[in-house]
């Protein structure tokens, strides 16, 4: 699932946009997509993960966020938690956009909680679906933005050379690579992943 299209893109730079381009258009959009994950640490399309996770005061905090759905949880000791909800519709877990919360206690007592989480036991290893099925319009919009910028930029100062005349005399020099924006980074930075 791209950030944004060229569609999206063509109507945010308007007249600015030369229709021969779209090819052009659609290599930026792919890196821009690189650069926002780049820049928040994550991936933002919907997919399956299969990892090792630590889990602390029953808590399992995945890499990729949001969690839509959990397939599986299996412990080290080759357990499974049971993730087909009961009789009454529940299950042994609680999903939540940034972690999955176990509901079976009986591996763990108050006196040995410090002993269990540094021990093996609180190993599992989930498979697990994260991501966007679309992503927020936020997101969207701030990429869409960045496109338009990269695409100006190319257009205006190719290769990053600038020129600038004061009467008569002409300088030519090199421009050196800008960060992103305050405007876009402010967006990015809500949905950049802290490692702890």
């Amino acid at each position: 699932m791209p950030l944004t299209t060229v569609a999206k893109c063509k109507s945010y730079l308007g007249p600015s946009y030369i229709d021969s381009e779209d090819d052009f258009l659609t290599d930026l959009i792919d890196n821009v997509q690189t650069i926002v994950e780049n820049y928040c640490h994550r991936h933002f399309d919907e997919t399956s993960y299969i990892s090792e996770q630590h889990n602390i005061n029953h808590k399992i905090f995945t890499k990729e966020t949001p969690i839509i759905s959990v397939e599986n949880i299996v412990r080290l000791d080759g357990s499974i938690v049971n993730t087909v909800p009961n009789s009454n519709g529940m299950s042994n877990y609680r999903i939540f956009p940034g972690y999955v919360e176990l509901l079976d206690y009986k591996y763990v007592t108050m006196g040995d909680k410090l002993k269990y989480v540094n021990s093996e036991e609180s190993y599992v290893e989930i498979s697990y679906t994260a991501g966007y099925e679309t992503a927020p319009a936020d997101l969207r919009l701030a990429a869409t933005k960045l496109v338009a910028l990269e695409y100006k930029e190319s257009r205006e100062n190719r290769l990053g050379i600038e020129q600038e005349s004061e009467g008569d005399v002409s300088y030519t020099y090199s421009k050196k690579d800008s960060q992103m924006p305050l405007n876009i980074s402010a967006i990015l930075d809500r949905y950049k992943r802290v490692s702890l």
